[in-house]
């Protein structure tokens, strides 16, 4: 990630991980909220570009959960898991509208 230099990217990379992650299941979720939480502590991505790319995902639920009836219920679990973890801060509310 780091030879690609392409922070641009990485909130749609978090979005991705947490796409597959609903349609996958729980363990998956564990998995890749593990990996972000690695990829923030070895600097790869910022806190910030995870907080936007849980974001860019809300903001798709709708569309989302034509595929995956549970991406609402499963997407706030993985808010809820990652302010525990402490990827996303306590007082995020979610995609601006």
């Amino acid at each position: 990630m780091r030879e690609l230099n392409a922070h641009f990217f990485h909130p749609h990379l978090v979005k991705q991980g947490l796409v597959l992650a609903m349609a996958k299941g729980t363990e998956e979720a564990k998995k890749i909220l593990a990996l972000l939480a690695s990829f923030v502590k070895e600097a790869l991505v910022s806190k910030d570009h995870i907080a936007q790319g849980f974001a860019l995902c809300g903001t798709a639920l709708d569309d989302l959960k034509l595929d995956v009836p549970g991406a609402p219920a499963a997407f706030q679990e993985f808010v809820n898991r990652a302010k525990a973890e402490g990827l996303l801060d306590g007082d995020w509310q979610g995609p601006k509208k």
